[in-house]
């Protein structure tokens, strides 16, 4: 989609393929269909596209891929589930990480859960399989399904308890009240 407003030539033309697909928020799955095939057919001709079809396309791209954020989003995986599906992908076994975890019990206590992973073991879990450490953090729990963080919008209740004074008494000596 451009950051250009469309040219006056091709408004009547992106009104016509407005008015032929009316695209709207997707509510269902046939929806979802429909709007996949038109822009699959749209990106077909990506080379000849007018800006009119461009601006369609984007417009498609972006109803599709809210409807995809609601309703296909993946929950997240532990660090020991995303050990394991690596491990599976990658054709290895348990023995096969004594390298990065030194012993084949940490690598078992690890994949159970049992232990979380330190920071040495993701950065060589990281550079073994050739992706970002980011992906051995634990989710955090205080996600709501959007990605906003409950903790930032809660007023903090907690009541700090006050430190009680320091009196110095004579020759330096300190007391607490």
């Amino acid at each position: 989609m451009n950051a250009q407003p469309i040219p006056m030539a091709s408004q009547r033309e992106y009104a016509r393929l407005l008015s032929r697909a009316l695209p709207a928020v997707v509510q269902n799955e046939e929806q979802h269909d429909l709007y996949l095939e038109q822009l699959e057919s749209l990106l077909e001709r990506e080379e000849t596209l007018t800006p009119a079809e461009r601006e369609l396309a984007g417009l498609l791209t972006l109803l599709i891929e809210d409807f995809e954020d609601k309703h296909y989003r993946l929950p997240p995986a532990s660090s020991s589930e995303i050990l394991e599906f690596l491990i599976g992908q990658h054709n290895l076994k348990q023995k096969d990480l004594t390298d990065v975890f030194r012993t084949p019990s940490i690598v078992s206590e690890v994949l159970s859960g049992k232990r979380e992973l330190n920071k040495g073991q993701i950065e060589r879990l990281s550079r073994r399989f050739h992706v970002s450490p980011g992906v051995f953090f634990p989710p955090r729990p205080e996600m709501d399904k959007e990605g906003a963080d409950f903790v930032s919008r809660q007023p903090n209740r907690r009541k700090r308890k006050k430190a009680a004074p320091v009196v110095k008494g004579p020759a330096g000596a300190q007391r607490t009240r």
